[in-house]
């Protein structure tokens, strides 16, 4: 019989999943197996047997099979030539830049519509995760779990109010990608000033802005955080 351990090419100390509620099982599933994904728990191009995991989740193959189908068009995972499924790799230099230029395109026509759609209502919320940001970024080393929640609310909230469930469908793969992406480089310290000044300035845009200038505005943190993030990789090659 073949253990989660031997087939995901690392041996944790203690079981790296629990057995997911019967309730919502495929989303269960489909979450337990991306968390892992995106907090780089599982070795890049270690294989995934689907057996193994369905062991360890207490449920049958059907769900996690579904599920891998769903990660693999997040690019979290990939198929291999005997149908079976592995991690993938962690994007290229060229694919960290193609990654960050959709995401760009994307999360700006998004703010747009967001502010023509609520405008200043939605600034208050905007500013509490940009203030909670701030204050995980204040606080220093060990606090990057709170600072990175805060910065996925922040562009959650402008996602989930632009009124177009197929954007919001867009941002659920790339924000996955994204949250992988930042597990290999100390972005908060890098990167963290800057953001929070952004969001700042996106914030105010939204309260008392026009939907060109909060359009622009997300476009230029976005440029500015790509340009940032692939320093940061061209940085971290021996």
């Amino acid at each position: 019989m073949t253990s989660l351990k031997s087939t995901m090419g690392r041996a944790p100390t203690r079981p790296l999943i629990a057995p997911v509620p019967r309730q919502g099982l495929g989303d269960s599933v489909f979450n337990s197996l991306r968390t892992l994904l995106e907090e780089n728990q599982l070795q890049p191009g270690a294989p995934l047997n689907i057996d193994a995991l369905a062991r360890e989740l207490n449920v049958s193959q059907t769900p996690v099979r579904e599920a891998l189908v769903k990660l693999e068009a997040a690019y979290l995972v990939e198929r291999t030539a005997s149908r079976g499924f592995r991690v993938s790799q962690p994007l290229s230099g060229m694919e960290l830049e193609k990654f960050l230029k959709v995401r760009e395109m994307v999360e700006s026509l998004a703010a747009r519509w967001a502010f023509e759609a609520h405008g200043a209502d939605l600034a208050a919320k905007l500013s509490a995760a940009v203030k909670e940001q701030k204050e995980a970024l204040l606080a220093g080393e060990g606090n990057e779990p709170d600072f990175f929640k805060s910065d996925r609310e922040f562009h959650r909230l402008i996602f989930t109010h632009c009124d177009n469930p197929f954007l919001e469908q867009i941002s659920d793969n790339l924000g996955a990608q994204l949250r992988r992406i930042r597990q290999y480089s100390s972005v908060m310290a890098r990167d963290g000033v800057c953001a929070v000044e952004e969001h700042e300035n996106i914030a105010r845009a939204f309260a008392d802005g026009t939907a060109q200038s909060v359009e622009a505005l997300m476009r230029e943190h976005l440029t500015r955080v790509s340009e940032r993030a692939i320093r940061s990789d061209a940085d971290a090659v021996p």
